[in-house]
């Protein structure tokens, strides 16, 4: 599965099926546009996938998809955008495309599961569950994930596995975990037109980051040079 951003196919490996990835950041740090983003890459090479939301509307995410350079041509026949309607995990996967290549969840914090004790269980137990979808389905099921406040306070304002809200056994479970940082968002002057990608965790490859550029406008997220990756 090819993302269209070379770093991050590095990153991930060449055989992701069968894993659960985390995609990890702040509002507006840039999580739906990575993940659209991949998901039109994969029109290009005519993979069936389904996209699965219940916050906004399918207006709203269509034009967000539609925006995005070069690739709004593929959508027709490739992917599937789903307003599950549903916060219920089991219902919303019922939603899936039976073909589908590859799986989005946006997000996993509004996802629910009943008969939950707590929220730290209802989250673990989703996540065992699109765990083992991934498994049975054998494809890549991605899950975008909200951070905490804590990000905001801390120098630099670096993300951190820690920081994935609601249960620390998101990155327990997860196969790979993507966290991403705009430091734009916190100074209009830092690093503008720029996002970081963090591979926090990825069993059996090696932990590193580095910058894309960021068109807010279209959502687009590029590849800088190989010179600018950065090693942990």
């Amino acid at each position: 599965m090819e993302t269209g951003i070379y770093n991050l196919d590095d990153a991930l490996g060449e055989d992701i099926n069968g894993e659960l990835i985390v995609i990890g950041g702040r509002p507006s740090s840039g999580k739906t546009s990575l993940a659209l983003q991949i998901l039109a890459n994969q029109g290009i090479t005519s993979d069936i996938g389904s996209y699965i939301y219940s916050e906004c509307t399918e207006k709203a995410l269509l034009k967000r998809f539609a925006s995005t350079e070069g690739v709004a041509e593929q959508r027709e026949g490739c992917n599937e955008f789903i307003y599950s309607g549903f916060t219920d995990i089991d219902k919303v996967l019922d939603y899936v495309h039976p073909d589908s290549n590859f799986l989005f969840i946006d997000y996993l914090q509004i996802m629910t599961l009943e008969n939950s004790v707590n929220r730290y269980e209802e989250i673990e137990n989703i996540m065992r569950i699109l765990k083992d979808f991934a498994i049975r389905k054998n494809i890549p099921v991605f899950v975008l994930s909200q951070l905490s406040r804590k990000v905001e306070d801390r120098q630099g304002n670096r993300p951190q596995l820690r920081d994935l809200s609601g249960s620390s056994s998101i990155e327990e479970i997860a196969d790979k975990v993507v966290l991403l940082l705009r430091r734009e968002l916190y100074n209009p002057l830092d690093n503008r037109g720029e996002i970081e990608i963090i591979i926090s965790k990825a069993r059996n490859m090696p932990i590193n980051s580095f910058k894309c550029k960021f068109k807010k406008e279209t959502g687009n997220v590029i590849a800088f040079p190989k010179e600018v990756i950065i090693k942990w």
